[in-house]
């Protein structure tokens, strides 16, 4: 090559070299960016998985022993004396019942359990297991692992307090929300961390106190341990490994996107968080009286047979577009924070509806609401300015699902009641609801979700029963949800249900149509027949 063109051609690879090593620092400088980025990200991930598991076990640790000192305690100062009665089987049955972690409570006398709340009294006593843990002082005891009576193979830990003990229900640790994390529990005994349950990969190499969250790497996991109290704590165990398998399309979508461009997974992203939120926020703009559209799905006695109530139910059409059904826009209710907006625009829509008609007097109106309707306290003013003479005609459906604040619920439904309003728990049997939540809401009905309709056959086992003993117990009045056949309807009524609501006796309605409804309902004489679900709108 000529000297000239070498020397000519110098600068130009020069510049291209600064170019790319310009690029190549660039890319190197988004590159460790990224992953600071990432690692702050996965890291602030973790503390949060592990926290969330510590507060799942706090809580649970909690109304277990909570449960063994309402129960067990209370057995103890009941019965002062050691012998084994009517009397104190009673007390371990209603003790079984009303425990939500504890069962085959057993009373011990010498060193030997003498009567079970399954068995009654014993005809051999038989010797108590040893406590795994124990403190012979308190008289409180944990054994990780026994014997339950009656079952074959099926062994649970026991607690021990005074002279009655009892089996958790569940030997496991529940079960964490992701694959790639370990639980295990353990108790301090003589300063010294004991392995009760879950896990035992890991021992804790720490001093783990109250309060205080302490993480370390060992072994390929994140390790974070914390005490709920100074003798219970927990190891929340992320396998690194196994999390960044189940991540590793993640991890192979940001180098792809380093490598296409900032710009393209910019625009991209912009593009798919548009279409993400287009429905919310159409709903946000155009949810207004016109949008909503009531039907109204009968209640009917049982054992009359006439029309009694109406369950209103809600749709929602926006401007040009078609119906659209709950399950798909309440969702979107939520999300835009919009729930007292939906409920007073149902309530006075429907209201308006029954008035036109002259039908609002004749039956009760059950509308549905948000527990954050009734915690707001926005829902009894919306009552009283659309149906102040209509109160002791309307129910409000609660469905069974966790509330932040229940004392702020309970006050609130204790308020719609004083005013006349009836309170029902609706879809009851699909949630959390317990016999003991049902006594602090102090609701008037329950309504049986269509489930456990469906599923029971007379003469075989099944949770229908159940159900109308809790709600006989507490003297609370039955709706059956999707009854559709004679049969189902017969057998309801012999259990003691009161009403039944279902496509046997009608889909939900337009005004107009359950107007003609009542009339032709409540003819003496009317038989009811069955309709499609497909017809209802």
């Amino acid at each position: 090559m000529p000297l000239n063109r070498l020397i000519s051609s110098a600068p130009i690879r020069w510049t291209l070299q600064r170019r790319w090593a310009m690029i190549t620092g660039a890319i190197l400088s988004a590159l460790l960016i990224i992953l600071l980025v990432v690692g702050s990200i996965l890291l602030r991930d973790w503390n949060q998985q592990s926290e969330q598991e510590y507060q799942n076990l706090k809580r649970l640790d909690q109304a277990i022993l909570a449960d063994v000192n309402l129960y067990l305690g209370q057995l103890n100062r009941h019965f002062p004396r050691l012998n084994c009665s009517d009397k104190v089987v009673r007390a371990m049955h209603k003790a079984e019942f009303h425990s939500t972690f504890l069962h085959e409570f057993a009373l011990i006398v010498d060193d030997q359990v003498v009567c079970t709340s399954s068995q009654g009294r014993l005809a051999e006593p038989t010797p108590v297991v040893d406590l795994d843990i124990g403190d012979p002082d308190t008289g409180v005891g944990f054994t990780r692992s026994a014997k339950v009576p009656l079952l074959d193979d099926t062994f649970r830990p026991l607690v021990r307090v005074g002279r009655f003990q009892a089996f958790l229900r569940e030997s496991e640790l529940p079960k964490p929300q992701h694959p790639w994390i370990q639980l295990a529990e353990f108790q301090r005994v003589n300063q010294q961390l004991v392995y009760v349950a879950g896990f035992d990969g890991i021992l804790p190499q720490r001093s783990l106190n109250t309060g205080e969250m302490q993480s370390w790497y060992e072994s390929g996991y994140r390790v974070s341990g914390q005490c709920f109290r100074p003798e219970t704590c927990a190891l929340i165990a992320l396998d690194l490994v196994s999390y960044f398998k189940s991540q590793n399309s993640l991890i192979s979508l940001t180098v792809l996107m380093l490598l296409l461009g900032l710009t393209l997974a910019a625009a991209i992203g912009a593009f798919l968080y548009q279409e993400f939120q287009r429905p919310a926020r159409r709903i946000s703009r155009e949810l207004d009286y016109d949008s909503i559209i009531c039907r109204y799905q009968p209640i009917v006695s049982l054992t009359k047979g006439q029309v009694t109530g109406c369950e209103v139910l809600c749709r929602w059409q926006p401007s040009g577009g078609k119906m659209v059904m709950p399950d798909e826009f309440l969702p979107l209710i939520e999300k835009n924070n919009q729930q007292a907006q939906l409920t007073e625009l149902m309530i006075r829509k429907a209201l308006n509806e029954l008035k036109k008609l002259g039908i609002q007097s004749d039956i009760r109106i059950s509308f549905n609401a948000f527990p954050n309707d009734i915690t707001g306290g926005t829902l009894l003013p919306t009552l009283r300015d659309y149906a102040s003479d209509l109160l002791d005609n309307i129910t409000i459906e609660l469905t069974e699902r966790e509330v932040e604040d229940k004392n702020a619920l309970v006050m609130g439904i204790q308020q719609l009641k004083q005013a006349g309003v009836c309170i029902a728990i609706d879809d009851f049997g699909t949630g959390y609801s317990n016999f003991q939540h049902l006594k602090d809401l102090n609701i008037d009905y329950l309504k049986i979700d269509k489930s456990f309709v469906w599923s029971a056959k007379p003469g075989e086992p099944n949770l229908l029963t159940a159900i109308m003993d809790i709600a006989h117990q507490l003297n609370l009045l039955v709706v059956a949800e999707g009854v559709e056949t004679e049969e189902q309807n017969q057998y309801l009524a012999s259990l003691g249900s009161q009403f039944g609501q279902g496509y046997w006796f009608g889909r939900p309605l337009t005004i107009e149509e359950l107007a003609k409804f009542i009339a032709q309902h409540n003819t003496p004489g009317h038989q009811p027949q069955p309709e499609s679900r497909q017809t209802a709108s």
